[in-house]
């Protein structure tokens, strides 16, 4: 199996970023097949999935905000994704990696609390470089683990680890606040 994933542009420090159109990940909602609206890739893959993510982290202002998870956004974006609904296990594939995606954002979200001081200098590419970095091979492990979530122990371990990584980054959900330091 083939597969085309996109990570779409990630707005870096853009005053009044505007998150990309899609479906936010919530822990009650799980993409289904109407989500994917895109066309057809012109080769042969068996599935074209588009993540956006966005910040409206602004530099040099030491009073910003408390914490960073109202400005970090994740997103689905269903216009530019596909899914060739005869092949195997795509829509649980999709899911667990818009589930990643999240731990993704969470994860990005606690790393720019942590370093808050380094942020509001305007230093946070190399947090938001090596988050990514470290996100990318993660799903590209989930992929190849899991043969697409073909391979179902391998799958019901990859949906353990992602829910207990999520549980322990709850505070960091886009309308959490996490605790004082």
């Amino acid at each position: 199996m083939r597969l085309l994933l996109f990570l779409l542009a990630v707005d870096f420090g853009v005053a009044s970023a505007q998150p990309p159109s899609g479906i936010e990940w919530a822990d009650t909602r799980r993409l289904v097949m109407d989500d994917f609206k895109g066309p057809a890739p012109i080769e042969n893959y068996n599935i074209r999935l588009s993540f956006g993510s966005s910040f409206d982290v602004k530099a040099n202002e030491p009073n910003q905000h408390e914490h960073f998870n109202a400005l970090v956004t994740h997103t689905f974006i269903g216009e530019q994704s596909w899914i060739n609904w005869t092949k195997g296990n795509q829509l649980l594939f999709a899911n667990t990696l818009f589930d990643i995606h999240e731990w993704h954002a969470r994860e990005l979200r606690k790393q720019l609390w942590l370093n808050k001081r380094q942020v509001q200098r305007g230093d946070f590419i190399s947090i938001v470089d090596k988050v990514h970095k470290d996100f990318e091979a993660l799903a590209d492990s989930y992929g190849n683990e899991t043969s697409q979530a073909e391979i179902a122990v391998s799958q019901m371990m990859w949906e353990t680890k992602i829910r207990d990584h999520l549980a322990q980054l709850s505070d960091f959900c886009k309308t959490c606040v996490p605790p004082k330091r």
